[in-house]
């Protein structure tokens, strides 16, 4: 996983930096916004954002393979629809745009809560549980809204629809900094002379250690001998 991890990351920054740049040039006169160059943006988009959400899926993998295959799923499926959608210029059906973004959304909103159960351990479940209730809320919401379901059409829904998003939003900045916290406490705290670990840290260190013992034992026969 670790070897995935570099790839991953290698491959979101080189696609972000090639975004950036396309910006840059769009700011001397680079016509971007229009044509082959346009989707070439959004292909290197797709692939910087799709990249980065699959670090946390693959993170998650040697605590839930099922959890961590079915977010990366999801993420792969986004990412070649999008592409196909902005490849035939979005001139597919309206069907397929409208089931693209839903799945758009669902590939963002399950990935999130990848994220957080790889942050949070169960003591802030309860926290969690909140977060996952307002993120599945405005999904629903904009789900509905992109099957024509004119939910903003209710009088001032607009304004409970901010809040709901300014909620979750203040939620997500709460579980990432308790879940910066949980890191530090893991790897500092001490119990009963024993200190937590990752498990992946943890099967590394039995290697390393099966490994020396193997030298040592190699050697003292060695030295038996002479």
């Amino acid at each position: 996983m670790r070897k995935t991890k570099k790839i991953l990351t290698i491959t979101s920054l080189v696609a972000m930096s090639l975004c950036v740049l396309l910006l840059i040039g769009a700011i001397f006169g680079l016509k971007v916004f229009d044509g082959t160059v346009l989707k070439i943006l959004l292909t290197f988009a797709t692939i910087a954002v799709g990249s980065a959400f699959a670090i946390s899926a693959v993170n998650i993998f040697d605590r839930n393979r099922i959890i961590s295959i079915v977010a990366l799923s999801l993420i792969a499926l986004s990412m070649v629809f999008g592409l196909i959608v902005f490849w035939m210029g979005f001139n597919v059906s309206v069907a397929f745009n409208k089931f693209t973004l839903i799945l758009s959304m669902l590939a963002i909103l399950f990935n999130i809560i990848v994220s957080l159960i790889l942050k949070l351990d169960k003591r802030y479940l309860v926290l969690q549980i909140i977060t996952y209730a307002f993120i599945v809320l405005i999904d629903i919401i904009l789900t509905l809204q992109i099957l024509n379901v004119d939910v903003f059409g209710i009088k001032s829904f607009w304004k409970y629809f901010i809040a709901i998003c300014l909620i979750a939003f203040g939620l997500l900045c709460a579980t990432s900094i308790i879940g910066r916290r949980s890191d530090v406490v893991q790897k500092d705290d001490k119990t009963n002379g024993f200190v937590k670990v990752p498990k992946t840290e943890y099967e590394e260190m039995k290697k390393r250690i099966e490994s020396l013992e193997e030298e040592n034992r190699i050697l003292r026969e060695k030295t038996s001998t002479k």
